[in-house]
């Protein structure tokens, strides 16, 4: 299993007539720009199978203190492209957080991911620590899981807004989206009497690079 400690993960629509181009900018430009950047451990992209929003992505990093390097920042800022102010200018439905590790089980990365957003909740993270997690491991083709603790100073450094709140995220690795699905539904089964996940989805492997 990667030992990264930090991730950052984003659920976004885009509208139909900017979807070819965002996907181009995606594949020939971001994704490859997230990569480089030092921290940067993997960078995945992904599209929903049903799912809203419609994609997905999953950038791996060093620490949660990546997001708040100038390496990083200034990508935001001075070095973003032409390009990327006008596709990140479009999005829809866009749900970005920075997140620290929790727990995983298994080693796996695969085709497909079920993510679920959880209100976070210390208690939820030890019972996934403590053994839940793997639970999402039974199913046949599901071979990785992981926890993550999203970060709200780190995702909005000038300040959240009034309604944004903390998370606990589990992506659930799995050679499709059936065996993704079935891995969701066995961790929920596993936590019982846990809250059931505020968000849903699962999603089809597009693009990967390491870093």
């Amino acid at each position: 299993m990667s030992d990264a400690q930090g991730l950052l993960a984003v659920w976004v629509d885009i509208p139909a007539p900017l979807e070819a181009e965002f996907n181009d900018w995606y594949d020939r430009e971001h994704l490859a720009e997230r990569a480089g950047i030092p921290g940067f451990r993997t960078a995945r992209r992904y599209v929903a199978d049903g799912a809203a929003p419609k994609y997905h992505a999953l950038y791996e990093t060093d620490s949660l203190a990546v997001f708040a390097a100038p390496e990083y920042r200034r990508y935001l800022g001075p070095l973003m492209t032409d390009w990327s102010k006008r596709i990140m200018g479009a999005f829809v439905n866009n749900h970005r957080r920075c997140c620290r590790f929790v727990a995983g089980a298994g080693g796996g990365i695969g085709g497909a991911v079920a993510s679920l957003r959880f209100p976070a909740s210390d208690a939820l993270e030890a019972r996934l620590a403590g053994g839940a997690l793997a639970a999402a491991l039974a199913p046949s083709g599901a071979v990785g899981a992981k926890a993550w603790r999203s970060d709200l100073a780190a995702t909005f450094p000038d300040g959240p807004p009034r309604d944004a709140i903390a998370e606990t995220v589990v992506e659930i690795e799995a050679t499709g989206t059936g065996a993704a699905n079935a891995g969701a539904d066995a961790l929920i089964a596993a936590l019982r009497a846990a809250p059931a996940p505020a968000y849903r989805g699962t999603y089809r492997l597009l693009h990967a690079l390491p870093a």
